[in-house]
């Protein structure tokens, strides 16, 4: 194919439509559903920070950035959205059920009203691709695009907005960023998705299983199609052209790229490009390399460094060029010149593409010759591990494991001279286009390990190229010089294995965000650090974030790893134990370990041993006595920080910090052993300490709680719950160190109060618990007395009920009691047990609550429901409830420095600072206002082909029975007695032809509601009603209020009743009646599918089938017979409906039909553009000549296309089409003839050579 035929020059095929259709159709399509609220101002993200989830790994498409500077880029099945001009996350996207693989933003837009430069595509492992409408707006971005009213308003935190507006208008919630379109047309996971840079509405997308997949997001119309068949044929990774609208390069597992034709389904060129799998292809602009004459030199002087590297597809004759005009620069210095020159002249149309592979190769291509289809060489072969140096700190291991190994590009028109890679372990290159044997510049240093994604930020204040000097000027630069000299126009954006992601400005880190690679599972703080919250991760890490403290680098967080093996699934810092102990955090591990780490010195002690399963929770036995308030003491600082204990595998281990050689003690068989009377639930869920250390809860997978002393002696017991148990927590108040609260499975929070109360005697204790036992089921709010006697009442008690050998045992046990209770005396100590709170409010279990550090009263509760709800325990209420988290939250922790801020992490592997007093909702149950449209699911043309096929093989399958001919008057009463009449025509043929009203098509009726009016029942009781309405409206001079009382059916509901109105609408004489009851059964057939009656009957008023051909187009529905009612629309509609129908049939290959609906609305040269990008010259050239003049320049050139396409397959005709253009001097068709002449020397050619080239010369 001819690259100078096919410059630019289907874009008219591709894009078909002018700019008024697409903002008529986008308007009637998507925003009259959602543009009600788009005037309302937009509040900030209802959570304040985010420490966000890292990048999804060994994807080379995915992240992106547009000319706004907004960047996107996948996380597990979510998608981020991060200003890099405020350096904040402004949104998400939420909707895909799988691994997102690849995302990308619209790159070309038309006019100032075409919504879709807030449009990103999106491709997942569920089959997917979806298009979404992002709200990209930043209250905190004050970059001079913002006024100042809308600045104050993001300023506003008092929450005295509007409360429906703040609902309704939520940046961080989904209600903001939605989808709008998706298909299903992919059966296996999308690799890769890609929006075109040339036409504003097309989308490709390639798969696992090799198919290619053609989306039009105007007409909402998609096509499956695949290019090559074969095994190993997965789709790696896809790029447009940005010079050729209907061209693509497709990359595969198996190392081949393809250079694709989509519109006519034609392979253009297949290159063995690599080895092994194809990671990134990058297609260069070919008016940007020719305009800064990038590859010019670089032709010349490595053609001998790498003719072993030519690809299979080169031309033997380019070959021998080449090799002649490198024997000539070596002896003739003025040849060389002239063949410089012949160079440029010949790589004006060239192609120009970059590949890297697993391989670990980076290889530039060049096309040869002037034809894509003769095929590409490699002109250079960079080789990246090379410079590829292991870091200290990490790296991408082993580098001949071709699992981890991993390269990527990025190349911007900008900065034209540069292409961006990573090398093999944890840096970026940068290498020279002018000059490819300097070696490549480097990043500076910061990323630790693999970098996956490289993205160029847009820059529209720079023109192409406007960072480079003059060749001549490059080409002198030392290696020195040029170090100093190197600038990129673009900010650069990198992602990386070791989870941060970096934006890069002259070479330097300028931000970095350091996201989260696993569940988050537990978090804590510390008043001697209490603007750092501790972070146990599902990545085997603990994170310190700094969220309040480092307000320039807010997503920054410090990551300690070393000795931690297994997901961290809990942790607590040890905060009782005074300053010079507070870095001490322990954590428990999904692998049962336990271990503590020093942030002092970074290192981790793992203890020996541990539990067979995951931790659910660790905890610092608190020192005795701890009176003062929720902070420390300061007498605890000479204090040394003892015993740990953990819960795991339903046991409770406990752990000496001061011998770490030393392994657990199972805690399950002391307390058996210490409260022997009693029985206790044998799994064991969670355990917390009240603020004095005293006493001990401890939660168990049955909903009962129990209460110890700090020595583990039974206190009292807890029955509310009636699933397991989750988290206990005591209050951190000294006025309410009595109150605990629970929560559970069973999606409730409870608050509890103990009340101790003392000097009772030990009969009436007993009368009072019997009593309450008895009543235990009966009262909601009941009391648990239980009562601890003293050392004489215990031996008494057992001297009764044991036998001696008992009694010796007790009164052991006795003695050892007598050293703790020496105060007890003969006083009897029971615990009145009262349930303040039952909160209920959570649709699903409710995995951690929080108490507030500074305010008594609040409670934070996380839950699976993927919302944390604050609680009230004075007021028992709701008062905020937060969302934003995508899955089950796990963990929340409130901030020691604001009584508004708490933090919570969970499933979605983020961590989220939230401000829940300016939370637009209070419970779970409210919903948002105005809810995001529901998206559309795509028209699948393969489907409508297969079924058209399907019915023509039903319709040829059915026989024909013939049947006597029916009389008509036969045929006109079965007519009557049917509620759905069927009009049968009369046929004067014989017998043997005439069928029966079976087997001819049955058309619906056009009246779906009224479909019985003749034949209704009771059908009298409208005569009266109908007499005395025609009789009033005969008197002129009835008042009008007189004709209103009458009823009209279908003027309002769809119901029966309507239908039963006194009088039946077809008997109105006013306009308005009658056009609702078309509306209304035109709408009855827009339910059922029958467009085509749909359209018939709202062409009876033309003012309704503007709005109804709008509907038609978006539920994908055209067909010829409603392209030719539209014309009643008028000229404008009629010519915008022909030319979407003309794209359908171009589509589905109907090109002859395409071109026929071209012709009905006059654009000739659109119709054949159509042949002529279909390669179908023949057609093309004689609908030119009947209908342009006989000298049109458009025939020479495709008689000139036609001959070029032909000369090497059909060189006779060839040589025919070049005689046919052989006076118009501009085509310089007579030398193109002689080369054709000459090159090729078949019997044919040879046999008129000698008389053409006579010819030819006079």
């Amino acid at each position: 194919m001819d690259t100078d035929s096919n410059n630019v020059k289907n874009e008219s095929l591709i894009n078909g439509n002018n700019h008024i259709e697409k903002e008529e159709i986008k308007n009637h399509s998507l925003n009259e559903k959602y543009n009600k609220k788009t005037q309302l101002k937009k509040k900030k993200n209802n959570w304040e920070e985010l420490l966000p989830s890292s990048s999804n790994w060994y994807c080379t498409s995915v992240a992106d950035c547009n000319e706004n500077q907004i960047y996107i880029y996948a996380c597990k099945s979510n998608v981020s959205i991060f200003n890099i001009k405020s350096k904040k996350f402004i949104g998400e996207l939420n909707g895909h059920t799988d691994r997102v693989t690849s995302v990308g933003f619209f790159k070309i837009f038309q006019g100032n009203n075409d919504e879709s430069h807030k449009w990103c595509i999106t491709g997942s492992d569920d089959k997917t691709v979806r298009i979404w409408k992002c709200n990209f707006n930043d209250d905190d971005d004050d970059g001079g695009n913002e006024n100042k009213e809308n600045e104050d308003d993001g300023k506003n935190i008092d929450g005295n907005e509007d409360e429906e507006e703040n609902k309704s208008n939520i940046i961080g919630n989904k209600s903001s960023n939605y989808c709008i379109y998706y298909h299903q047309e992919h059966k296996t996971g999308i690799t890769c998705v890609v929006a075109s840079p040339l036409v504003s509405d097309l989308v490709l997308s390639g798969d696992k299983s090799g198919a290619l997949v053609i989306y039009r997001t105007l007409t909402n119309h998609v096509f499956q199609i695949p290019p090559i068949i074969g095994n190993n044929i997965s789709i790696s990774t896809l790029t447009f052209s940005p010079n050729h609208s209907d061209l693509v390069a497709i990359g595969y597992l198996n190392g081949i790229v393809l250079i694709y034709n989509f519109v006519i389904r034609t392979t253009i060129c297949k290159i063995s490009a690599h080895s092994a799998d194809v990671l990134s292809i990058i297609w260069f602009d070919s008016t940007t390399i020719q305009k800064n004459n990038i590859f010019d030199n670089n032709n010349n002087n490595n053609n001998n460094d790498n003719n072993n590297n030519n690809n299979n597809n080169n031309n033997n004759n380019n070959n021998n060029n080449n090799n002649n005009n490198n024997n000539n620069n070596n002896n003739n210095n003025n040849n060389n010149n002239n063949d410089n020159n012949e160079d440029n002249i010949c790589q004006n149309n060239k192609i120009f593409l970059a590949t890297c592979s697993k391989d670990k190769t980076i290889k530039i291509w060049k096309q040869v010759g002037e034809k894509i289809e003769s095929g590409f060489t490699n002109t250079y072969q960079f080789n990246p591990s090379k410079y590829s140096v292991q870091h200290s700190s990490g790296g991408s291991g082993n580098q001949n494991d071709k699992q981890r190994v991993w390269l990527t590009l990025s190349w911007s028109p900008e900065s034209p001279q540069y292409l961006l890679s990573n090398s093999l372990t944890a840096d970026i290159l940068i290498w020279d286009l002018l000059n490819f044997k300097s070696p490549p510049e480097k990043f500076q240093s910061s990323h630790q390990r693999l970098v996956f994604n490289i993205t160029q930020i847009p820059n529209c204040s720079n023109s192409s190229g406007s960072i480079l000097a003059t060749t001549k000027t490059k080409n002198k630069l030392k290696n020195k010089d040029k170090q100093q000299h190197i600038k990129l126009v673009n900010k650069v954006i990198s992602v990386s294995l070791d989870r941060q992601i970096i934006v890069w400005e002259n070479l330097k880190a300028k931000i970095k965000i350091q996201g989260l690679g696993g569940f988050v599972y537990s978090i804590d703080t510390c008043s001697y650090s209490p603007n750092t919250f501790a972070i146990g991760c599902g990545d085997n890490t603990i994170r310190l974030w700094s969220p309040t403290e480092n307000s320039k680098d807010v997503y920054e967080s410090k990551t300690l790893w070393k000795g931690i093996q297994s997901k961290v699934t809990s942790l607590s810092i040890c905060k009782d134990y005074g300053f010079s102990n507070s870095n001490l955090i322990a954590f428990g591990m999904d692998d049962g370990r336990v271990g503590v780490y020093n942030m002092n010195t970074n290192q981790s002690k793992i203890f020996p041993g541990g539990h067979k399963n995951e931790i659910y929770e660790i905890i610092w036995k608190p020192p005795q006595n701890n009176n003062n308030n929720n902070s420390n003491n300061s007498n605890n600082n000479e204090q040394q920080p003892n015993k740990l204990y953990s819960i795991g595998n339903n046991e409770i281990y406990e752990w000496d910090y001061n011998d770490f050689n030393k392994s657990f003690t199972n805690m399950t068989l002391i307390i058996q052993q210490l409260n022997s009377k009693e029985t206790f639930s044998k799994h064991k869920t969670d355990i917390n300490f009240n603020l004095n250390g005293d006493m001990v809860s401890i939660g168990y997978s049955d909903g009962t709680i129990d209460i110890f002393t700090s020595e583990f002696h039974f206190l009292t017991r807890i029955r509310e719950h009636k699933k397991l148990i989750n988290r206990v927590q005591w209050n951190h108040f000294k006025e309410n160190e009595m109150i605990l609260a629970s929560a559970s499975t069973d999606k409730k929070v409870i608050v509890y109060k103990l009340s101790k109360i003392e000097n009772q005697n030990q009969n009436d204790t007993e009368k009072e618990k019997e009593n309450i036992d008895s009543n235990i089921n009966k009262d909601e709010n009941k009391e648990e007395i239980i009562e601890n006697l003293n050392n004489n009442n215990n031996n008494n008690n057992n001297n009764n009920n044991n036998n001696n050998n008992n009694n010796n045992n007790n009164n052991n046990n006795n003695n050892n009691n007598n050293n703790n209770n020496n105060n007890n005396n003969n006083n009897i100590i029971k615990y009145k047990i009262e349930t303040l709170n039952q909160f209920i409010g959570h649709k699903n279990n409710v995995c951690s609550i929080s108490w507030s550090n500074l305010d008594p009263n609040l409670l934070g509760s996380a839950s699976a429901d993927g919302t944390v709800q604050i609680w009230n325990i004075k007021t028992n209420e709701a008062i905020s409830n937060m969302r934003g988290h995508d899955g089950r939250v796990f963990t929340v922790c409130w901030s020691l420095i604001d009584p508004n801020l708490l933090v919570s992490g969970g499933e979605d592997q983020t961590v989220r600072l939230w401000n829940y007093s300016i939370q637009p909702f209070k419970t779970t149950t409210e919903s948002q206002i105005e809810k995001p449209p529901q998206p559309e699911l795509s028209i699948s043309l393969n489907k409508k082909i297969m079924e058209q096929q399907q019915q023509q093989q039903q319709q040829q399958q059915q026989p024909q029975q013939p049947q006597q001919p029916q009389s008509p008057i036969k045929n006109n009463q079965d007519q009557q007695n049917n509620t759905s009449p069927i009009l049968t025509p009369i046929s004067t043929t014989s017998s043997s032809t005439i069928t029966t009203t079976e087997s001819l098509p049955k058309k619906r009726p056009i009246f779906l509601l009224n479909k019985d009016i003749v034949q209704r029942q009771d059908s009298s009781q409208y005569v009266v009603p109908l007499a005395k309405y025609f009789t009033t409206n005969q008197d002129s001079n009835t008042s009008n209020e007189k004709q209103q009382e009458y009823e009209f059916g279908n003027s309002g509901s769809n119901n029966e009743n309507s239908l039963n109105s006194k009088i039946e609408a077809i008997f109105s004489e006013k306009k308005e009646i009658i056009n609702k009851l078309i509306q209304k059964e035109s709408l009855e057939l827009l339910k059922i599918d029958d467009v085509e009656n749909y359209i018939s009957l709202n062409s009876w008023n033309p003012s309704n089938l503007k709005q109804a051909l709008y509907q038609v187009i978006k539920n994908g529905k055209l067909t010829g017979n409603i392209v030719s009612l539209s014309v009643q629309a008028g000229r404008e509609i009629f010519e915008s409906i022909c030319n979407l129908y003309s794209q359908q049939l171009i589509c589905i290959g109907d090109y002859h039909l395409a071109v026929s609906y071209l012709l009905m609305i006059g654009k000739v040269n659109e119709a054949i553009e159509v042949y002529r990008n279909t390669l179908l010259f023949q057609e093309a050239i004689i609908l030119a000549k009947s209908r342009f003049p006989p000298d049109d320049p458009i025939i020479n050139q495709l008689f000139t296309e036609w001959a070029k396409q032909t000369e090497t397959s059909h060189p006779i005709h060839g040589i025919k089409c070049y005689l046919a253009t052989i006076n118009d001097q501009s085509l310089n068709s007579k030398q193109e003839l002689l080369k054709l002449l000459s090159s090729v020397q078949t019997k044919q050619i040879i046999k008129i050579q000698s008389d053409l080239e006579q010819i030819l010369n006079k």
